[in-house]
């Protein structure tokens, strides 16, 4: 419980970062909730949002991988509220989503001839 509140004001410092504009201390502060708790994605997926404008794909993926492992582990969704159920699934969609469209943009594919 004190780790989660700790990961809670940390999230939240960084969403008002966010809202400031100030990206460097978003990323201080998601960082810093990460490897306080890692049992919500939240501040992964923002973590993966920030990198990818940055363009530091490389980060943004490891940060979609580590949402994803905590989205799609049923015993993290087991007990959740049918919107809570809806809004995990919907993240979840969107971490795929957007890690692919990363991992494409990455990927260097041969030309055929």
């Amino acid at each position: 419980p004190e780790r989660l509140q700790v990961w809670i004001r940390s999230y939240n410092a960084g969403i008002l970062a966010l809202r400031a504009n100030n990206t460097d201390e978003a990323l201080k502060q998601f960082e810093s909730a990460t490897q306080v708790y890692d049992k919500r994605a939240g501040a992964h997926l923002n973590l993966a949002q920030i990198y990818a404008r940055q363009r530091q794909n490389d980060k943004a993926i490891g940060a979609y991988k580590a949402a994803l492992a905590i989205l799609t582990k049923p015993e993290n969704r087991a007990g959740l509220k049918p919107e809570e159920e809806a809004q995990a699934k919907q993240f979840e969609e969107d971490a795929t989503f957007n890690m692919a469209q990363l991992l494409a943009a990455t990927s260097s594919v041969p030309n055929s001839v």
